[in-house]
């Protein structure tokens, strides 16, 4: 609620706007023409019509409404404002701001907050367990309850605003999960940026477009004068009217910037000349902005600090922000003073919000903010790089929250393309939900067909298939845990899917010549006729001579002594292998691209 608070508090004029979405939001629709919500799409080619059948919709339901504007245009302070007038007129408001906090961007969290807040019963096991699986499922589980949402007495409205800041927006079909209409008293108001990918996305729902025009000038001026006026400052009518003709004038943010600019400037005889100097766009005006905090700064910690929320993922928390732009490796902090002064200056773009244990994280205000300083400061990949690799090494060596290192640890090796250190530390570290995002990312993307010729089925000895250790920090032998997280495998449920194989490209070492393989722990050589033969704890092996029907001899010395053991991969880990068929097991470091 204070993430609404505090973007509402910036809405000035829109009142015509304002009016449109109160009036949808509580079904007055008659008199708004441009809704059209109960009229069919009747002028629309069949196969751009959205699938209503697929979901279970009525042409009588209520369309979609997106929102949508240029960046800086005033759209997530609209829905900030409309969200709290309904509240405050008892109306029952679902509504999800993309970037308020840091789980906000995830689709996955999004979509199990709309199922709870849709159905009946959130507590209802049918639902604890389609919000605990993937997107495409809990899409499913959404269509098979249209029918009962649509039975509800209550009328609900949603609003869900930066869907273009969402994981994946730039994936075509990620909007995949939202219904092209809600049934029944259920109302939708979506917000997005213009030209976007998701901008184009939500087109193909057809929903009611409403297109944020720019300020009319009188409400540029008191902007202007609301502003300025907060610190006893005025512009004579010759200044405002130059400050508020220009392009960039449209836009509630660039005012907003360019009024910050004007008030920190300490030459009033020179005023008129600043505003003629303002660049037309809010590109152009945060890029000078920032040039000039950079100027004025001696302790070279603006810059510092603007790369490192950046190079975050989802902001920093102010204890580790001051560590961060002192000394680490001193546990030297920044001074208050200087700290104090820096978030006085930077007041303007920066936000701050509360995650969920309660910690209270720094964020850019705007999305805007951040693409700038990505072009001023980050536009060389090494660069960025750099900066991901001090975050990595700060949680590494100096942080010591451990939640905050197990969090971030892991994004940051990834963005500074350190994957050997992360698969070092995946080791060493005990088993967690977010390992299995990397364990996806980092292993190859290669299909083996199991009974083709090109496949490489690595083994153990029977030495090494008794330790532990040897893959993942765990207490199991390595023979009855996962290669890739080290969770216990039951006997039981082991069969020829849970066997690893390599690709090609990566069977370096598994086989050395024709009768004889070697184990990929010790490198120990393990005879190929041996290949066919395994404990009975394990699942049958077939070997590298499988497809073969003639049987090598076992020679007595080596049976029973060193049989090779399958390595085994755990349910989670091997997703998408079937009985014919693998994904490579390798993990991929720097190394090895």
């Amino acid at each position: 609620m204070a993430f609404i608070e505090n973007k509402a508090e910036f809405l000035l004029g829109r009142d015509e706007d304002l009016k449109y979405l109160l009036d949808y939001m509580k079904g007055l629709t008659g008199h708004l023409p441009k809704l059209s919500l109960d009229k069919d799409l009747k002028d629309e080619a069949e196969s751009d019509k959205p699938d209503m059948a697929k979901w279970n919709l009525e042409s009588s339901d209520p369309r979609l409404m997106a929102v949508i504007a240029p960046p800086g245009h005033g759209k997530s302070a609209l829905l900030a404002r409309a969200t709290k007038m309904a509240l405050q007129e008892g109306l029952d408001v679902f509504y999800h701001f993309v970037g308020s906090t840091s789980n906000s961007t995830s689709p996955h969290y999004l979509l199990t907050r709309l199922i709870k807040a849709l159905v009946t019963d959130p507590r209802d096991t049918a639902v604890r367990e389609a919000c605990e699986s993937g997107i495409s499922a809990m899409t499913e589980y959404l269509r098979s309850q249209m029918s009962q949402i649509r039975n509800r007495e209550q009328e609900l409205v949603l609003i869900i605003d930066g869907l273009d800041e969402l994981a994946g927006s730039s994936n075509s079909g990620h909007l995949d999960w939202l219904p092209p209409r809600f049934p029944g008293k259920i109302r939708c108001i979506l917000g997005a940026r213009l030209d976007t990918n998701t901008a184009s996305e939500l087109n193909k729902l057809k929903p009611v477009t409403r297109q944020l025009a720019d300020l009319p000038v009188s409400t540029r001026q008191e902007l202007v004068e609301h502003y300025l006026g907060k610190y006893t400052k005025k512009l004579d009518a010759e200044q405002l009217g130059l400050l508020t003709s220009s392009e960039g004038a449209a836009s509630p943010l660039w005012l907003a910037v360019a009024c910050e600019e004007l008030r920190v400037f300490g030459e009033f005889a020179k005023v008129t000349r600043k505003i003629q100097t303002f660049p037309d766009t809010l590109k152009g005006l945060l890029h000078n902005t920032m040039t000039r905090l950079l100027e004025e700064d001696e302790t070279n910690c603006i810059a510092k600090l603007l790369c490192l929320i950046e190079s975050s993922e989802h902001g920093l928390p102010e204890r580790e922000v001051l560590q961060l732009l002192g000394n680490p490796s001193e546990s030297v902090v920044v001074p208050l003073l200087t700290w104090a002064h820096h978030r006085r200056q930077l007041k303007l773009f920066l936000r701050t919000f509360k995650t969920s244990d309660n910690d209270e994280k720094i964020v850019f205000f705007h999305k805007a903010v951040s693409q700038a300083v990505q072009e001023h400061f980050l536009s060389a990949k090494e660069e960025q790089k750099k900066w991901h690799g001090y975050l990595a090494d700060y949680y590494d060596q100096y942080c010591d929250r451990p939640t905050l290192y197990e969090r971030d640890l892991l994004y940051q090796l990834y963005e500074s393309g350190q994957k050997k250190r992360i698969l070092d530390h995946m080791k060493k570290s005990q088993r967690s939900g977010i390992h299995y995002h990397y364990f996806k990312v980092l292993r190859c993307r290669q299909f083996i067909f199991r009974r083709g010729p090109f496949e490489h089925k690595p083994v153990m000895c029977t030495f090494c298939a008794n330790k532990h250790g040897d893959f993942v920090n765990t207490p199991f032998a390595n023979k009855d845990c996962c290669y890739h997280c080290g969770k216990f495998l039951p006997h039981f449920s082991r069969d020829e899917r849970h066997s690893v194989w390599f690709c090609t490209q990566h069977s370096h070492g598994v086989k050395t010549f024709a009768f004889q393989v070697n184990c990929h722990i010790c490198g120990r050589f393990i005879r190929q006729a041996d290949m066919n033969r395994t404990s009975g704890s394990h699942p049958a092996t077939p070997g590298m001579d499988s497809r073969s029907s003639q049987t090598l001899p076992v020679s007595p010395h080596f049976q029973g002594v060193n049989c090779p053991v399958p390595i085994l991969l755990c349910d989670m880990c091997n997703i998408g292998s079937s009985l014919h068929s693998s994904r490579c097991g390798k993990m991929v470091t720097d190394d090895e691209e």
